[in-house]
């Protein structure tokens, strides 16, 4: 399970993921379990609404699988190893994913877990995203000397 070989394992039976992210989450999910009840009873209700409603879990995959990985951009741009593509990319990304707010909100479902996720997406962090992406040119130089 530790090592990279899924196949065979429970995270290689398990994971359908289109994202890296959402492949982290699931392994972390795997390997660090949820201990208290409620926490578990949440989970599971906001899982049983994604199968409910195959629709929205299509719309978001598709939006998750058309945008680059935050985790590794900004784990990049924070040690300072990124480049000015890095930023547009996540700039990018983030407005890429603004659509899922408007999905989740079509959710008909008074989903504690979902009411946590749909508080998490900040207005600012979108205006951010729309601002550096309008900012920066479309084709950009991969290192600081070309620019």
């Amino acid at each position: 399970m530790f090592g990279q070989e899924k196949e065979g394992s429970l995270i290689g039976i398990l994971d359908q993921t289109c994202c890296a992210p959402g492949a982290r989450l699931l392994r972390k999910w795997i390997t660090q379990p949820l201990l208290n009840k409620e926490d578990i009873l949440k989970r599971q209700e906001l899982v049983q609404i994604f199968f409910q409603k195959e629709n929205i879990q299509t719309e978001i995959r598709d939006i998750l699988n058309a945008s680059y990985d935050m985790e590794r951009l900004i784990s990049r741009l924070a040690s300072q190893r990124g480049n000015a593509r890095d930023l547009k990319f996540l700039a990018k990304t983030i407005q890429s994913i603004q659509p899922i707010e408007d999905i989740l909100t079509t959710i008909d479902h008074p989903s504690e877990y979902l009411q946590h996720i749909l508080s998490s997406f900040k207005k600012e962090l979108f205006m951010l995203g729309e601002k550096y992406n309008s900012i920066l040119q479309d084709e950009l130089p991969l290192t600081i000397q070309e620019g």
